[in-house]
């Protein structure tokens, strides 16, 4: 048995719970999936196949508690889908942001003014962004901009500049 099997793991029913408890009374619902994290804190000490099974439970877990909380969505209501890059990841290395919502169509690419580049997002991008979907203006202070849509593209196209961005950070000195 791995030492993560015997750690914490996400209650995927006590989060839909408390989720439905908050959701009609909040405009902002934030709902973060520790399990992500906690493997990949175990990652380096676990075989290949337990690793990949702990994903799949993940997976599925999340898959379970996504598709009752898309059923619950308004058409006036966002959905941002945010996985930031694991402490122990790679350097350069990406994480990911979806957004799910009448300002956000299918298939399109999210952009800002932060990064000027479609497809590409910062973290500090998220809470200007939900300022803005509640209508409130961003405190000068704070670093980021509104995420937006920025044309189309598929996976191919944000692989490689994934690709891009890590032959850029290889080649850089770590500080």
């Amino acid at each position: 048995m791995s030492p993560f099997q015997t750690g914490l793991r996400t209650d995927r029913e006590k989060v839909w719970s408390l989720f439905q408890e908050v959701f009609e009374k909040a405009d902002v619902v934030l709902v973060e999936w520790g399990d992500f994290s906690r493997l990949d804190e175990y990652r380096p000490l676990m075989a290949a196949a337990p690793v990949l099974a702990r994903e799949q439970e993940i997976f599925q877990d999340l898959s379970w508690f996504l598709e009752r909380v898309f059923a619950r969505l308004s058409p006036a209501d966002i959905l941002l889908l945010v996985s930031p890059v694991s402490p122990a990841g790679d350097r350069g290395r990406f994480g990911y942001m979806v957004a799910i919502g009448d300002p956000f169509p299918a298939g399109a690419l999210l952009s800002s003014a932060t990064t000027r580049r479609p497809g590409l997002v910062a973290i500090t991008d998220i809470a200007p962004t939900i300022l803005a979907q509640q209508g409130l203006i961003k405190p000068i202070a704070m670093l980021g901009m509104p995420v937006s849509v920025s044309g189309y593209g598929g996976p191919p196209a944000l692989l490689e500049m994934q690709n891009e961005v890590g032959r850029i950070f290889q080649l850089r000195v770590p500080f």
